[in-house]
């Protein structure tokens, strides 16, 4: 299996920001702070400051209970943090870590966390390589260089692949009646025992829209295709699941070992309003 670990912060970034008042209004000490002109990690100077609150749980645990952990805690402050949007920059970081693939899962709950205070979803990546897995989980830094601008999510030159696909999944699903009420046809169904690519028998009945998007699109346009696919018929989709199982997954894949890439406040409400999980599945080509 691979390798996986995650974190998730959240930093706030501007010039003389008052740090005493930002943890004294939130309630919580920071995690880290520094100031402009500070010397960072690569000892060039941070060009702003920063007060960061990263989660205090395990990096062995899912990404989803640190989500849900800064949920708790930041959300009866959401109020402050909309006004200190106006003076700052509020910025999220969801760092995993892994071999040379990784996933995780989180709820529409803890996406939630995005779409309330109206910032992206930063994911950054490092995958280590399958003969490098003897390095330290120190390589995932909170904020990656803490301080520094957004990450590219695209290197220059880096050939990258994104895809995004909401499935409904359960057994004797009415898969053409799932087309004719969305008025969609499903880029592809399968029936439960049918054989898969590799001859395994699936478990169960599936009906799946891919966005039909270039993969060389950003993976936030191919979530805001499917809200705009999918977000009428939010009440016939939320009686699905009283008979199967709905997923939205997103898959990514990269020739760099390090990197991000960011979904909008408006891309995640496909899941954030269904109450969808969404499922990240990174790999290293």
């Amino acid at each position: 299996m691979s390798r996986v670990e995650t974190q998730a912060s959240l930093g706030v970034f501007g010039s003389d920001l008052d740090f005493d008042s930002i943890s004294g209004q939130l309630g919580v000490h920071a995690s880290h702070s520094h100031r402009k002109g500070d010397p960072g990690l690569t000892s060039r100077p941070y060009p702003q400051d920063l007060w960061l609150l990263e989660s205090p749980l395990p990096r062995t645990e899912p990404m989803d209970a640190h989500l849900r952990w800064l949920r708790r805690t930041l959300g009866p402050h959401y109020g402050f943090l909309r006004r200190l949007k106006e003076s700052a920059e509020v910025r999220s970081y969801c760092g995993l870590l892994a071999d040379d693939r990784g996933s995780f899962q989180v709820s529409g709950e803890g996406l939630s966390v995005f779409t309330e205070l109206g910032i992206d979803m930063e994911i950054g990546l490092v995958f280590l390589g399958p003969a490098d897995s003897v390095l330290i989980s120190e390589e995932l830094e909170p904020m990656d260089t803490r301080g520094a601008e957004a990450p590219e999510p695209r290197p220059e030159g880096c050939r990258t692949h994104s895809e995004v696909a909401f499935e409904v999944l359960g057994v004797g699903l009415d898969l053409t009646g799932i087309s004719s009420h969305l008025g969609l046809e499903s880029s592809k169904t399968h029936r439960l025992g049918e054989a898969d690519r590799s001859g395994n028998a699936y478990a169960t009945d599936s009906w799946c829209l891919v966005a039909p998007l270039p993969p060389r699109d950003a993976l936030d346009a191919h979530f805001k295709w499917l809200g705009m696919a999918l977000l009428g018929h939010s009440d016939f989709l939320r009686s699905l699941k009283g008979k199967g199982e709905l997923l939205i997954r997103a898959d990514f894949r990269t020739e760099s070992d390090t990197g991000g890439l960011s979904i909008s406040p408006e891309g995640l409400k496909v899941s954030t309003q269904l109450d969808v999980p969404m499922e990240f599945n990174a790999v290293l080509i």
